[in-house]
C-alpha cells in the first residue's frame, strides 16, 4: 500500500501529531477496502493517461507511482514532501531555549492538526515533490465513503479523480520550469513570516516573477480579489512574488478540473451524474492551505473557481495550444488580473479568437 513514510526527521511532531488526529476519525478502511481500492485506483491511473493527450494535448508518457493509503499515511507522506520547504516556520524565541521548544511544539502540532482535518476532506493529491516523478496518494476511505453516496461505481469515480490528478502530472512533465517553481516559491512566501529578510534575493529566482510580470502585477494586485497579507506586505517585491504564485496556483488547478469535466459520456458514462453532484477537486490541496495560512486567504477559493473559468476561455475563444504556452514559457503566465478576465491575456499573447 505504497512506500513506507516514517515521522522521523524534519517536523516529527507535527507528523505524529497529524497521524494521530487522522487516525480518530469516523470512517476507517479495512485492509481488503484497501487492496481492491488500489487495484482500480491503478487501473484508472492507466485509463486516465490514456485519455489525457486528446483532452489537454499533453502527454505524460508515464504513469506516476500511485498509492491508495489510509488518511494517517497521507498526513505523514505529505508532510515529509513539504518539510524541506517550510524553514520560514522556525519560531523566534528570543533566545530562551525551552521557550523556542515550546513554541516550535505548538506551532508543528498545529500544522499536524491541519492536515489531519484536511485527510477526512481530501479525496487524492498528486505530490509533485515525491521523487523524480511525482506521486499520486488516493485517501482510501474518503473515496470509499463518497462512492458510497455518489450514486457511481468505483471505477467511475476512481476515473474522474485520476483525471484531475493527472493532469496535474501532465502539467509538470509538460513544464521545464513548474518542478523547480513550487519549492521555490514555498521558500519565498515563507519569508513572510520573518518579513523575508533571508529570502529578499530570492524573488526574482521565481519562474515567471521577472520585471515584466512585476509592472503588471502591481495594477493586478488592486484588481484581484485577493486580501489578507498579500494585500497588507509593505514590501513590494514580496507582495509580487506572492500574487504571482496565487495565480498560479489558480491555473494548475483550474485547468486539472477544466480537463475531468471536459471528458465524454462514451469515455465516462456517468459523467453528467458526476458534474452535478459532486466536486472532489474543489477541496484545496496541502500545497493551496499551507499558500491560504501563509497568505491570510483560508478557505477562500475564488481565484480557483476563476482559474476554472479561465481555461473554459481561453480553449474555447482560442485553442489548447494557445492555452499550453503557459508551460513551455513561464513569461506567458496570467497574473491573478488576467486569471478572473482571460481576454486581458488573450490580447497580451496577441491570440486571436478561433485560433
Amino acid at each position: 500500500m505504497g512506500d513506507s513514510v516514517t515521522d522521523d526527521g524534519a517536523w516529527a511532531e507535527a507528523k505524529r501529531a497529524g497521524s494521530r488526529l487522522a487516525r480518530i476519525a469516523p470512517g476507517r478502511a479495512t485492509f481488503d477496502d484497501v487492496l481492491h481500492l488500489r487495484d482500480t485506483v491503478h487501473a484508472s491511473a492507466e485509463r486516465a493517461a490514456e485519455l489525457l493527450p486528446a483532452l489537454t494535448g499533453l502527454d505524460i508518457e508515464f504513469v506516476a507511482p500511485v498509492a491508495a493509503v489510509t488518511r494517517e499515511r497521507w498526513v505523514r507522506a505529505t508532510l515529509t514532501s513539504l518539510a524541506p520547504h517550510l524553514s520560514g516556520w522556525d519560531v523566534d524565541a528570543r533566545g530562551w531555549p525551552w521557550l523556542r521548544s515550546a513554541r516550535a511544539r505548538a506551532v508543528e502540532v498545529s500544522l499536524g492538526a491541519g492536515f489531519a482535518v484536511a485527510s477526512r476532506r481530501v479525496l487524492a493529491t498528486f505530490d509533485p515533490l515525491a521523487g523524480e516523478t511525482g506521486r499520486l496518494l488516493v485517501i482510501a476511505p474518503n473515496v470509499l465513503q463518497r462512492q458510497a453516496t455518489a450514486g457511481v461505481s468505483l471505477a467511475d469515480l476512481c476515473l474522474w479523480i485520476s483525471l484531475h490528478e493527472q493532469t496535474h502530472q501532465a502539467q509538470f512533465r509538460a513544464s521545464n520550469w513548474l518542478r523547480g517553481f513550487l519549492p521555490l516559491a514555498l521558500d519565498v512566501l515563507s519569508a513572510a513570516l520573518e518579513e523575508g529578510a533571508a529570502r529578499r534575493g530570492a524573488l526574482t529566482e521565481v519562474p515567471g516573477c521577472g520585471t515584466d510580470c512585476r509592472a503588471r502585477n502591481a495594477a493586478a494586485d488592486e484588481r484581484s480579489n485577493a486580501s489578507g497579507l498579500l494585500r497588507s506586505m509593505p514590501d513590494a517585491e514580496l507582495r509580487h512574488a506572492a500574487s504571482h504564485v496565487l495565480a498560479v496556483m489558480a491555473l494548475l488547478e483550474g485547468h486539472a478540473t477544466h480537463v475531468m469535466n471536459a471528458i465524454r459520456p462514451r469515455d465516462l458514462p456517468s459523467i453528467g451524474h458526476l458534474r452535478r453532484t459532486q466536486s472532489p477537486a474543489r477541496e484545496p490541496s496541502p500545497l493551496q492551505r499551507l499558500l491560504w495560512r501563509l497568505l491570510g486567504l483560508d478557505e477562500k477559493q475564488a481565484q480557483y473557481r476563476d482559474g476554472e473559468r479561465f481555461v473554459q476561455v481561453v480553449v474555447r475563444e482560442s485553442s489548447l495550444g494557445e492555452l499550453n504556452r503557459v508551460w513551455l514559457d513561464a513569461a506567458a503566465l496570467p497574473n491573478l488580473h488576467e486569471i478572473a478576465e482571460p481576454e486581458a491575456w488573450l490580447r497580451r499573447m496577441g491570440v486571436s479568437r478561433g485560433a
